[in-house]
């Protein structure tokens, strides 16, 4: 729903309250969901029923307010997180193009320094040769390596990506980035321990490759259960790159599965302070403070990630992190 369509419900909604039309009023209500909660809050808390004296239709109007306004909030945060998807998505075609350029030129320098190479041969010297020369100077180079990693996001086929970056590092054995997205493609394959050597290969032909780094760490701590090991990994992107939020999330992912729990509530805080909105890190932070038998901070912690994604409620009944808490009358009141 739009911005302008809930201006619009709104004001319908008001004008039907004002003309005291109640029976549209309930028929309206019942079909907008995330107004059905209020409502019931608001039955629970005039007894079960709905008063037309005037302080509880006012009481009822405020109520309305505050539904729309949580909306309205939510909606905003989904369109930041939209804008900025947007944006880091046209960087990463910027940088595509950007590199796709700098191949051009390459190869046109290359094809303008063989044209003169032709020009200066003795009128004897065959085209075939010619056409050798200039074959071997374009393809025994890093501009056939790059031509074949970029042909590489053309193809769907997983095997056929591994493939075509095996033809890429042939020409350039050192082409870091070629390791780098064989490993991500091997990840993907659930082959683990060939990714993380991928990674690795990518780490020491490119010391300051943050994303190698980041990858190789969830593949150890995600997929290979290898937490102690991948805290070197996410802590290495960090240092790289300070304002890798996902390497602060994983860093405390893995420390929380190690019981480090005050370190991976610092982490997930690191993580909040980039990406404020990302429910998991609250939630994360709530399951930490659980397991230290912090009632307080696992409620606060745990509202905030309802608020975000209110699917947590039902989640929250079934996660054995909060098992102490389930018959807690607090803990019931915040999940319903």
């Amino acid at each position: 729903m739009t911005e302008n369509e809930l201006t619009h419900l709104q004001t319908h909604l008001q004008q039907l309250l004002n003309k005291q039309n109640y029976a549209d009023l309930f028929k309206e209500l019942a079909k907008c969901s995330f107004l059905q909660g209020y409502m019931t809050f608001y039955l629970e808390f005039t007894g079960g029923s709905f008063k037309t004296d005037a302080l509880f239709v006012q009481r009822f109007k405020t109520f309305l307010n505050g539904a729309f306004e949580e909306e309205r909030e939510k909606l905003h945060i989904q369109l930041d997180e939209t804008i900025l998807k947007k944006e880091q998505e046209k960087a990463r075609l910027d940088k595509e193009i950007s590199e796709k350029k700098k191949i051009v030129e390459a190869l046109n320098q290359q094809i303008a320094e063989a044209k003169t190479q032709l020009a200066s041969l003795p009128a004897s010297y065959s085209v075939n040769e010619a056409s050798k020369n200039l074959s071997a100077a374009i393809s025994d180079n890093e501009v056939e390596a790059q031509a074949w990693f970029w042909k590489s996001k053309t193809l769907p086929n997983h095997s056929d990506k591994i493939l075509v970056y095996d033809k890429a590092i042939a020409c350039k054995p050192d082409f870091a980035e070629a390791y780098f997205w064989r490993g991500k493609v091997k990840k993907a394959l659930r082959k683990h321990q060939e990714a993380i050597t991928d990674f690795t290969k990518a780490i020491e032909y490119k010391p300051d490759f943050a994303e190698a780094y980041f990858e190789r760490g969830c593949t150890k701590s995600i997929y290979l259960s290898r937490y102690q090991e991948s805290l070197a990994d996410f802590t290495q992107a960090i240092l790289i790159n300070p304002k890798h939020g996902n390497a602060y999330f994983s860093r405390g992912l893995a420390k929380q599965n190690l019981t480090m729990y005050q370190e991976a509530i610092i982490d997930y805080q690191q993580h909040l302070q980039i990406r404020k909105t990302d429910s998991t890190a609250w939630e994360g932070i709530a399951e930490c403070y659980s397991m230290l038998q912090d009632k307080q901070n696992t409620l606060k912690y745990l509202a905030e990630a309802i608020k975000l994604y209110p699917n947590y409620k039902q989640q929250s009944k079934k996660n054995e992190n909060f098992e102490w808490l389930w018959e807690d009358t607090d803990f019931k009141r915040l999940v319903g």
